[in-house]
């Protein structure tokens, strides 16, 4: 009897295609994840920019309004709910066409009429909504800008800082309002005693 001819395996040859077929399978896999989160993420800014152009400024002022509970010594207003790991507050708005959870801070943007400027934050690391106050809670609209990411980081050296006033002199830490398209911030004020003296020799 002859052999019968069969193929030839070779083994090493097999194990590094498999290794290959397996990294590139990886990838793939990863490179499917991201854009499955990046669709997500579209899908997402789709539906919350969708939720708040159902939502005109008349009905925006009445929500800001039912929730402005509590307002500060500097003008901030907000809400008896508690925030998310940052701060801002969401609420549940039920209408006709599905449930929402918008932010208060982004409500009083369209209270005031600035949904364009709303919008261009929505989805984008570009553009901030900007708590003039520091205050993540707060809703007031006037306490509210929109403005670049790099300009509201910038706004944490002011965190903490107060102004002050003393014998008809105005001291005010922030220098944002030097550059242009900013805002200074808000700031609390502290008013010292005439005659109140700082003793530099200490």
């Amino acid at each position: 009897m002859r052999k019968c001819i069969l193929p030839t395996l070779h083994l090493q040859d097999t194990m590094e295609a498999s290794e290959e077929q397996l990294s590139s399978q990886s990838t793939t896999a990863s490179d499917r994840d991201r854009r499955e989160q990046f669709i997500d993420g579209l899908a997402a800014v789709n539906c919350d920019a969708n939720a708040l152009d159902r939502i005109t400024p008349v009905m925006a002022l009445k929500l800001i309004n039912s929730y402005r509970h509590i307002t500060t010594n500097i003008g901030c207003w907000q809400a008896r709910l508690r925030g998310d790991k940052d701060g801002h507050i969401r609420i549940t708005v039920k209408r006709i066409f599905g449930e929402h959870h918008p932010f208060l801070h982004q409500i009083a943007l369209i209270a005031t009429d600035r949904r364009g400027q709303l919008t261009a934050t929505l989805g984008s690391r570009r553009y901030d909504v900007s708590h003039l106050c520091h205050n993540a809670r707060c809703f007031n609209p006037e306490h509210l800008i929109v403005e670049s990411s790099r300009h509201n980081q910038e706004r944490r050296t002011c965190n903490g800082h107060k102004i002050i006033v003393h014998e008809g002199l105005i001291y005010h830490p922030c220098s944002h309002g030097r550059v242009e398209a900013m805002h200074k911030c808000i700031l609390p004020v502290v008013h010292l005693q005439d005659g109140y003296h700082v003793n530099h020799s200490e």
